[in-house]
């Protein structure tokens, strides 16, 4: 990669990376900041130029510098209509001249970044050299190889052109061996064309160099035509005495290459919405940024999907590995890694995964965020072919297969179950939580919906003072009191450490309270080892839209004001203790 003066970032593996997947060019501008900005040495090989010591403006300054005049103004104005809806596809044919004279034509694919905002922030950009597509590698070759080529050249001295019939009918002439170069001029649709012809004569007096441009001739709509003009110097004694070259009719190409362009519309931002997941990950683990594939495969809205870790969503038994690798990458022993791991679908079921994850570094070396790639390769169609074609084979492979996917189901219902319960107490942990809060609010079954959250008093001295061996009995003891104090609806959880929940379907405010008030004063007459127990406990309720971290937050809110009022009480969310006895 090409890093000079603010635009140093020799440190970005990806974009490296992606630079040697793009041998024809690859760029990546931060619209917010211009040092994170990188152009490949490939580009400048492509366009037969030098890589500059140092940039003038911004990379996309540079970038549309170096795009041919004819077609500066669409490409500018495609670039900001991209940035104001980055969902709008930018897959655009260039053609580029370096300041060498060196014509090359780029097919151009451009993603557009958004913030978190919505805004525009990053555009990254990987270039294909279509030129032999478009263009003929020299006057010899079109010659031999394309029909209907006029042949014509210009005395610079007398400033009279002669052409060759084929030119003559093109540029729609008399015929006439020597025509004025104002003639040739006056065939042009405007003003623009003309002055670029002549500035095509111009430029190659001047620089004694080779041209190859396209332009427009024909007056009105019908005789329009667009025509490839090749041209070279004729140098004697160091004086450009005569200008010679080809003319060749390129409508049906470029008509071609427009239906080409607009056929590719339909391919919208392969960076996002191909068969294929893609993320922007924090270092903590959270998303920055998921695409409508990765969301489809695992079954979550996006807004649902943020809120979680990739963790989160991973099997537990590919989640060392997971961190292994990705410690591996953040340490430099790797610029990447790819690895087949299993997400939990929003459903319950498992979905595999190919996975490749590439880091994005800061200037100091420092992780930036990390971008992971996600494939679903469940070989789902595959399955239900040889289940299929087993069942088809006889009725003792059916029944064999039965079998085996009873084992299957049992063998997931117990993974399940483990992966569900705290191996201490037997109850739900957190995951349970999420899942079973998730299963209520999607039912219609229960409209209201009571939360309490149970905290040990003074647990930690007894910890201290009994050792963890008899507080862990105390934790065992107080999630059996629990399940005998609940209903049968009612999910109680192991929440963490000393921390418990209930979960209450269809509980009212009150309702919750009174059982909050029930579980406390069972605990409080249960005999524990060495010494009394007693817990606090904060109760929220859910009857209107609240999403469940609300309703948690004024759970925690609860439990809270009941330490604050002395312990061994139950508080809800209006703040109101109720206890009939205010031990600590």
């Amino acid at each position: 990669m090409t890093a000079v003066n603010r635009h140093e970032n020799q440190g970005n593996d990806f974009l490296v990376n992606m630079g040697q997947q793009c041998p024809d060019g690859f760029w990546y501008e931060n619209l917010s900041d211009s040092k994170q900005s990188w152009i490949s040495d490939a580009f400048w090989r492509s366009i037969g130029c030098p890589a500059p010591s140092s940039f003038p403006g911004s990379i996309i300054d540079t970038w549309l510098s170096m795009i041919s005049p004819n077609q500066t103004v669409e490409i500018k104005s495609l670039l900001e209509a991209c940035c104001q809806n980055p969902e709008q596809a930018f897959n655009e044919v260039i053609h580029f001249l370096s300041p060498e004279g060196v014509s090359v034509w780029m097919k151009c694919q451009l993603l557009v970044l958004s913030s978190s905002r919505g805004e525009p922030s990053e555009l990254l950009c990987w270039h294909s050299n279509v030129t032999d597509m478009m263009t003929v590698q020299s006057l010899q070759e079109t010659s031999n190889r394309i029909a209907n080529i006029g042949y014509w050249q210009v005395d610079l001295r007398s400033m009279l052109s002669e052409f060759s019939d084929i030119t003559q009918e093109l540029l729609g002439l008399t015929r006439n061996q020597q025509v004025p170069i104002s003639d040739v001029l006056d065939v042009t649709p405007d003003q623009t064309s003309s002055r670029q012809i002549k500035k095509i004569f111009d430029d190659i007096v001047k620089t004694r160099k080779s041209c190859d441009e396209e332009v427009v001739i024909g007056k009105d709509n019908e005789s329009q035509r667009w025509v490839r003009l090749i041209g070279f110097p004729e140098i004697i004694q160091g004086e450009c005495r005569r200008l010679y070259g080809t003319i060749q009719d390129v409508t049906e190409q470029k008509r071609r290459e427009e239906a080409l362009w607009q056929s590719e519309e339909a391919f919208r931002n392969n960076f996002i919405h191909a068969g294929i997941g893609m993320a922007l990950v924090a270092t903590n683990g959270t998303w920055l940024q998921v695409n409508r594939t990765l969301c489809g495969m695992i079954g979550y809205a996006e807004s649902e999907l943020m809120k979680l870790t990739f963790q989160d969503i991973t099997h537990p038994e590919d989640l060392d590995n997971d961190l292994i690798l990705l410690n591996e990458v953040v340490e430099g022993k790797r610029e990447h890694y790819q690895m087949e791991k299993r997400y939990f679908h929003k459903k319950g079921h498992i979905v595999h995964v190919l996975l490749s994850v590439s880091v994005v570094r800061n200037k100091d070396q420092s992780i930036k965020n990390f971008i992971s790639q996600i494939i679903d390769i469940s070989d789902l169609h595959e399955a239900q072919r040889k289940v299929t074609g087993l069942l088809r084979t006889s009725k003792d492979q059916n029944k064999e297969l039965m079998k085996l996917q009873n084992q299957l189901t049992k063998a997931n219902k117990v993974l399940k179950q483990e992966n569900q319960t705290d191996p201490l107490t037997g109850l739900g942990n957190r995951r349970a939580f999420h899942l079973a809060i998730n299963e209520v609010l999607s039912s219609r079954r229960y409209k209201p919906l009571g939360i309490a959250m149970i905290d040990v008093d003074h647990f930690k001295k007894y910890n201290d003072t009994y050792g963890h061996l008899e507080g862990d009995l105390v934790l065992k003891k107080l999630g059996n009191v629990l399940r005998r104090c609940v209903r049968e609806q009612d999910t109680v959880i192991r929440f963490g450490g000393e921390e418990f929940s209930v979960i209450m379907p269809g509980s009212t405010l009150e309702e919750s309270r009174v059982m909050a008030e029930r579980v406390r004063k069972a605990i409080a007459k249960e005999r524990f080892p060495n010494q009394g127990i007693t817990v606090s406990i904060g109760v929220s309720s859910r009857s209107g839209e609240d999403d469940i971290d609300t309703l948690l937050k004024r759970a925690d809110e609860a439990l809270y004001d009941a330490k604050a009022n002395g312990r061994n009480c139950v508080a809800t969310e209006l703040k109101n203790p109720g206890s009939d006895n205010n031990g600590s």
